[in-house]
């Protein structure tokens, strides 16, 4: 059942004592002590946005730092006034700053505005009266003198309080014009008499935020002198000067800074005298302002940053908090230099400096993907990010600006970044300044608590279209965390990793063998693994006297798959393995998982004990499928209560999962309500005692390693990060006596899998990614049994074989062995319209020989290289004719063109000779030979071939053109054919 009410007041006191705990740093305490950094009054002097103060190499910055401590090969450096960190790592000279250094830079034409963004460690969202609007550290904490540094184990805790003290601002909002005159326009005039410098500007500035109110005013009508007496009954006695009542806290903060400079006679004092005579309360609302602090932890290979989600402390009836970004430019590239930033998007994306160098472009994705508990999903259809990881590497020894200062060449560096909490709520984006600015970073941005927008006409209300906003009540009260892990190379001990996607990868797959949620595969089998999902049964009818009746059609018996195998075990295929979907309780739309009956049309209970013995004895594995977090069909007495099981929407109704429809090009629910995990074990309790008496050992659970919902039940509601830990308790508890099979392969699922199908291989190719990595390969290969999306169902089935290959992945099919033209029928299901065994067969066992011919072999070796080659198109004879002619007419051109010049200059010679004058130079008189280049045209596109080899030496070359290819590497040219490969040791 769901979390108690007892359990929930719990978590909502820790809430309350975590909020308590923080003290917020004040204005007072955060005076600036660092010499030169500010005056006697400890405030800042130091313009870090003027190009005249800023910082040519890293070097000259960490010399104006505060030097903190030193832990094990990684040294703390600090700036007070920004609140900006660097670590440097000794032994390498690697430096990894928050915030870009030389940010004031002379090749930096960013705007002040722009470069006190830049200059932020913490961006913050919020919603004040349903209006969402942003605060930047640098600009709502830096400058309020607001960043508090303190010392922890092995690190430092930044304080930060952004967002302006809930002041009274020495203005008078409402004053006699009497007094106005003494007070506020007799300094100004005197000011602008004796020829202060701005008091004319402020002076003019200053009155156009006031405005006389005197009923005996000339010009006046009758109705507007009523219309004034209504609104300000004081004029009855006096006439007053008023400030505009909607002055915002920053206008309000300049007339201040105003009143000071050229009104000393007005005082605090003479403020409550003008509130007392005219009666003027303050109704201010109380600005927004956030207290939270970044813990920055060294460890063993970087630093890890922590942001305590119960130490984020603001006006919750006033505000609410939509999203934090953590360290949004922490190791953000420059365009001085070639480089990427790396998404986690499907298999993997980079996203080069080089070409993104003129654009301004982000991209944004929801890591463990779309959230089906809100009301609708928006925008295009993408690869999922499975892998809560994002990194960004720079080359500083390839500068793109020739003029570039030789100081200014590092080491090429890098980091890989890993949420290690939090990451259900997290969203990664990769950002390029572009024109607005010359940075490269990518960063992750969490949401403390979901919120939703829907419309209200939606409602039952009748109300007029309008979107009303709704946070959950509940909130996630652990730690935002990133570990930082740098990529400085690696040492003559191979400790360390590559500045590279490559290198990213590598250290996540040791991150993750090290949290014990990897292990190295021993090869049980010297042959690649097949995996075939097929279908059981599907809703019907026939007709019986004349009149339609629901029946059940088989579309695989359990016999069904003894034939397939044996089949396949004659073409020398034996290790083959099901994903039974559709076997049980009702076939494709099944039921939950809380009964089990095997439906009777493929067998019933004795079919299926049967098959479990086939397959012991075969060496086949059995996964039937169940899907335990949607509702797919409702039985009378099923056990099912949606009202305590389902999970709700914002406002209160069930949701189902919504998939991309490419027809209407938006997402359309399908299937049945979403089930709220809190109640999986509730399920598993009495399912699993039914299941594991056949004694089958292992079990399919496609959607918890694809799906990820909240649920924004009013009494019990949960986040993202709640369901992640139900679903992890649940396939702990499950994997104690099956092995598990599980889709998309989400990270916090992977130390429960056994083997993880529809693992993405490529990334979603946007438009502005430079090339798609194999970084999901390269992690799970050797650890992990995975396969892509089934082969039969690709697009392009050529581009399938050669992404297995590069990632490592084994054949995924679905076929199905009769009736699959009934499949036609269903809106879901008629998707699969070439699924048929006896249709697909042969090119099955052809497929699958040319894969385990690659990669059989390689089942427990890492993939250990992986990089993109230059190739040439292999040109027919018309072309190659064509060039030929181009050549020989290039030729003819340049001998003649050198004939003339010799003769121009042997009659210059002569002319000389005869004038008795200097004789001419020959240099004068070459002639520039043409060279024409018919090769490049012949080039190809930058990513289409690639390199990927293995831990035993084995290498493959693989061509993802739709041509034969000419391809140089090892001083060897090999010839590879369209969508083709060539396997090399």
């Amino acid at each position: 059942m769901k979390f108690s009410r007892i359990i929930s007041t719990a978590l909502a006191l820790a809430t309350v004592l975590g909020s308590l705990i923080f003290m917020a740093p004040t204005a007072s305490a955060a005076t600036y002590t660092n010499e030169g950094k500010a005056d006697d009054k400890g405030e800042p002097v130091i313009d870090y946005t003027s190009k005249n103060e800023g910082y040519a190499t890293r070097e000259a910055k960490l010399k104006d730092m505060e030097e903190i401590k030193t832990v094990g090969d990684y040294k703390i450096w600090y700036e007070t006034y920004t609140g900006e960190v660097a670590i440097e790592e000794l032994s390498t000279g690697n430096i990894l700053f928050t915030n870009p250094y030389d940010i004031s830079d002379s090749y930096s034409t960013a705007s002040v505005t722009t470069k006190e963004q830049l200059l932020s460690q913490l961006i913050i969202t919020y919603l004040d009266n349903e209006e969402l609007k942003t605060m930047y550290s640098y600009e709502e904490a830096a400058l309020r003198g607001q960043i508090v540094m303190k010392d922890i184990k092995n690190g430092i805790r930044v304080e930060y309080a952004i967002g302006e003290e809930a002041i009274q601002r020495l203005v008078p909002r409402m004053t006699s014009a009497e007094r106005f005159q003494r007070f506020i326009i007799e300094p100004f005039e005197q000011a602008i008499a004796d020829g202060v410098d701005g008091a004319e500007f402020a002076y003019e500035k200053f009155m156009t935020f006031y405005e006389l109110k005197d009923v005996n005013a000339k010009g006046l009508t009758e109705r507007q002198i009523k219309e004034m007496q209504k609104a300000f009954p004081i004029v009855n006695t006096m006439a007053v000067y008023v400030c505009e009542t909607k002055i915002s806290a920053q206008e309000l903060k300049r007339l201040e800074n105003y009143v000071k400079k050229y009104c000393p006679l007005y005082t605090y004092e003479e403020l409550d005298s003008d509130n007392q005579e005219t009666g003027f309360k303050n109704t201010d609302q109380i600005p927004p302002r956030f207290t939270m602090a970044l813990e920055y932890t060294i460890t063993d290979d970087g630093v890890e940053v922590t942001l305590p989600a119960n130490g984020i402390s603001f006006d919750e009836t006033l505000y609410q908090l939509q999203d934090v970004t953590v360290l949004p430019y922490m190791g953000a590239g420059s365009n001085q230099y070639t480089g990427y930033t790396f998404l986690p998007d499907g298999s993997g994306a980079i996203f080069r400096y080089e070409d993104l160098m003129n654009t301004i472009y982000s991209v944004s994705g929801k890591i463990y993907g779309e959230d089906y508990a809100y009301h609708e999903i928006e925008g295009a259809n993408t690869e999922t990010m499975r892998f809560p990881v994002f990194g960004a590497v720079t080359n500083y020894s390839d500068p793109t600006d020739v003029k570039i200062d030789e100081n200014k060449i590092y080491d090429d560096a890098g980091f890989l970044a890993i949420i290690t909490e939090g990451d259900a709520l997290a969203t990664i984006t990769t950002s390029h300044g572009g024109a607005l600015h010359p940075y490269n970073s990518v960063y992750a941005t969490f949401t403390p608590r979901p919120s939703d927008t829907y419309n209200l006409a939606d409602n039952s209300s009748g109300l007029d279209a309008a979107e009303w906003t709704v946070t959950s009540s509940r909130r996630y009260t652990g730690s935002y965390k990133i570990r930082y892990i740098m990529l400085s190379g690696k040492d003559s001990s191979g400790n360390g990793y590559d500045p590279s996607y490559f290198g990213m990868a590598e250290a996540y797959r040791d991150y993750l063998s090290e949290a014990g949620q990897l292990e190295k595969l021993t090869a049980s089998s010297e042959q690649l693994p097949l995996y075939i999902e097929s279908f059981g049964s599907m809703k019907g009818t026939k007709r019986v006297l004349s009149f339609p009746v629901a029946v059940d059609v088989p579309l695989t018996t359990f016999e069904d798959i003894k034939t397939m195998t044996d089949e396949l075990l004659d073409a020398d295929i034996s290790n083959v393995n099901y994903k039974m979907t559709g076997f049980a309780n009702g076939g494709l739309d099944a039921s939950v998982p809380i009964k089990l009956s095997w439906q009777s049309v493929l067998g019933g209970s004795d079919g299926f004990r049967d098959l479990v013995s086939y397959a012991a004895e075969k060496g086949i594995t059995l996964y039937p499928e169940f899907d335990f977090a949607y509702i797919n069909e409702r039985d009378t007495f099923d056990g099912v209560n949606l009202k305590s099981q389902a999970i709700r929407t914002i406002d209160g109704r069930y949701t189902r999962k919504q998939v991309y429809d490419s027809g209407y090009q938006m997402f359309q629910p399908i299937g049945g309500p979403a089930v709220s995990a809190s109640v999986f074990m509730d399920f598993w309790d009495k399912f699993g005692v039914r299941y594991n008496k056949y004694g089958n050992g292992a079990i399919s659970l496609s959607t918890l390693g694809s799906d990820l919902n909240s649920d924004f039940d009013k009494n019990d509601p949960y986040h993202r990060e709640d369901t992640k830990e139900y679903t992890m308790e649940f396939l702990s508890t499950v994997g104690e006596t099956n092995q598990i099979m599980i889709s998309g392969g989400n990270a916090y699922a992977l130390q429960y899998a056994n083997v993880i199908t529809d693992v993405p291989l490529t990334s979603s190719e946007y438009i502005r990614a430079s090339e798609t990595v194999p970084f999901t390969g390269i992690v799970l290969h050797a650890s992990k049994v995975i396969t892509g999306t089934p082969i039969n169902m690709e697009g392009d089935i050529s581009r399938a074989i050669l992404s297995s290959i590069e990632n490592g992945a084994s054949p995924f099919f679905t076929l199905s062995y009769e009736n699959t033209r009934n499949l036609k029928s269903d809106e879901y299901w008629s998707k699969y319209y070439s699924i048929e065994y006896d249709i697909w067969k042969e090119d099955l066992i052809r497929y699958y020989n040319t894969l385990d011919d690659a990669i059989g072999s390689l089942q427990n070796c890492y993939i250990s290289d992986h990089v993109f080659l230059d190739g040439y198109r292999i040109p027919d004879e018309d072309e190659l004719e064509a060039d030929r002619k181009a050549e020989e007419e290039v030729a003819m051109r340049n001998e003649a063109g050198q004939a003339a010049a010799a003769e121009k200059y042997r009659l210059a010679q002569l002319r000389a000779q005869r004038l008795n004058t200097e004789p001419p130079s020959e240099y004068s008189y070459r002639y520039e030979t043409e060279t024409i280049d018919t090769q490049s045209k012949y080039k190809t596109q930058s990513g289409s071939i690639v390199l990927v080899g293995y831990e035993d030496g084995t290498k493959f070359i693989l061509n993802y053109n739709s041509y034969a290819v000419n391809v140089q590497y090892e001083d060897q040219q090999y010839q590879i054919e369209a969508m083709g490969f060539v396997k090399i040791g």
